[in-house]
């Protein structure tokens, strides 16, 4: 986390010495939802709740996940007048999956918790070609990103921790997509857009350093690729 907190710093530095040589800069923020393919992802949460449903207490289901919100950060640097180039951070909320078992025993009524999340933060570059339709600008934008991608399970029963993993994955990832950018004041743009990203982790390591594997034997994925969508300000200086 601290090496994006001190790209994103770097980033208005570098923002703040190129407007003050006179080229146009801008700062931005955005959030938005993304889609995500997760097929084995799901495939674990599909195998967890197969064992759950098998037991002879009640199983409240782990439902799968396919989307989540994201935000992001950056810096953009015009290098022609139709051309930009951009850097900043993005945060990737996958999201959690809970399951919970309760069954009732001689002593009492026995509660057991499933919980599987993740998120992705990562840092990206990439450029953006500006066509000037009316009042809205609209950009051909590119980018690729490096991610970190933490994995966390855990199973409590009766409030105790019996099973607990964390790994930890990273992958290269890219982005197209269209903007549309709509002034909002002299120095204000209201940006907004949509594309698809390609991203897959295609392994995850444990504290120890193993390679976490899913049911099927072989290492885990995380395909984190799909459509996204987002909106957000600029400020132009």
């Amino acid at each position: 986390m601290k090496r994006h907190v001190v790209l994103l710093c770097a980033c208005v530095l570098v923002a703040s010495l190129a407007a003050a040589a006179g080229a146009q800069v801008s700062l931005y923020g955005q959030a938005g939802y993304t889609t995500f393919v997760l097929d084995e992802f799901n495939d674990v949460i599909q195998s967890i709740n197969a064992d759950g449903e098998g037991g002879p207490g009640e199983w409240d289901p782990m439902p799968e996940i396919r989307g989540g919100w994201l935000v992001s950060a950056g810096v953009a640097y015009s290098v022609a007048p139709n051309v930009s180039l951009r850097g900043g951070v993005e945060y990737l909320n996958v999201g959690k999956s809970v399951g919970t078992y309760t069954e009732d025993t001689p002593t009492g009524t026995s509660t057991g918790v499933s919980t599987l999340s993740s998120s992705a933060l990562g840092i990206t570059v990439g450029a953006a070609y500006h066509l000037p339709v009316g009042a809205l600008n609209l950009d051909l934008t590119g980018d690729v990103g490096y991610y970190r991608v933490p994995l966390h399970y855990d199973l409590t029963v009766d409030g105790a921790v019996d099973d607990e993993l964390d790994a930890v994955g990273t992958g290269i990832g890219f982005q197209a997509g269209i903007n549309g950018t709509y002034a909002l004041g002299v120095n204000f743009d209201l940006v907004f857009g949509i594309g698809y990203r390609f991203l897959t982790v295609s392994e995850l390591k444990d504290e120890n350093g193993d390679v976490v594997v899913g049911f099927s034997g072989d290492p885990l994925q995380m395909e984190l690729s799909g459509i996204v969508g987002r909106v957000g300000v600029a400020y132009r200086f």
